[in-house]
């Protein structure tokens, strides 16, 4: 499963965890740590883009991709975790929830352009 709608889903896999909140707080916020650290691996790589090699477009799609559907889990773990907390927390850890969320759809449509773009060329 790619992004997990329900609480109730018990998935295994990493991605279904830090999806429903399993991690906790502070491993939930590694997590974005490392999605920022993609992000700045995909913006450099981008600039590489109109060098001619293929294989660089398909690794900076996939990056692409892969960081829009991991932000987006991450925001989905960040609201569900906000329910325990206090409500200025609970507040600020909903607009960050909702901010990754926002950021991964964008990417996946972004990285669904490129693929378009990739194909017109």
């Amino acid at each position: 499963m790619i992004l997990v709608r329900a609480e109730n889903i018990k998935s295994n896999t990493w991605l279904a965890s830090l999806s429903r909140g399993d991690y906790g707080i502070g491993m939930t916020f590694v997590h974005l740590a490392i999605a920022f650290l993609l992000a700045a691996i995909n913006y450099f790589f981008l600039g590489r883009l109109g060098n001619g090699s293929i294989w660089v477009g398909y690794f900076v799609i996939a990056i692409m991709v892969f960081y829009g559907i991991y932000v987006a889990n991450i925001g989905m773990g960040f609201w569900r975790l906000a329910r325990k907390l206090s409500e200025v927390k609970t507040f600020l850890l909903r607009f960050l929830a909702a901010v990754c969320v926002m950021v991964g759809i964008s990417a996946i449509f972004n990285g669904l352009a490129l693929v378009f773009t990739l194909l017109a060329a």
